[in-house]
């Protein structure tokens, strides 16, 4: 499968996470940098544990190799998140009201 952009109702843009070495997979970690250093909050689709594809909201504490450390706001806990199982991540856009 190759990499796509997922556009919701808000054309919102989310990255495919293919792999980590692809283009994609740089792109996904630099807007994890990007959250990282600018403290900002993402929206994530990712495969926990028990393989349910859930939505977190999380800001990004710390990059690693093969996970990122970030505040989870739906578990209110300080995460691990495997890059692997991310399988899209984007920036969270304020609603105009």
């Amino acid at each position: 499968m190759k990499g796509f952009f997922f556009y919701l109702e808000t054309e919102q843009k989310f990255l495919y996470n293919k792999n980590k070495r692809s283009k994609s997979g740089l792109i996904m970690k630099g807007l994890l940098n990007r959250s990282a250093e600018n403290k900002q909050k993402i929206i994530t689709f990712y495969i926990d544990s028990n393989n349910n594809v859930t939505e977190r909201y999380i800001r990004v504490l710390e990059v690693n190799e093969n996970s990122i450390l970030a505040y989870c706001y739906y578990r209110k806990k300080v995460r691990t998140f495997k890059l692997d199982n991310i399988l899209s991540a984007g920036s969270v856009w304020k609603r105009a009201m």
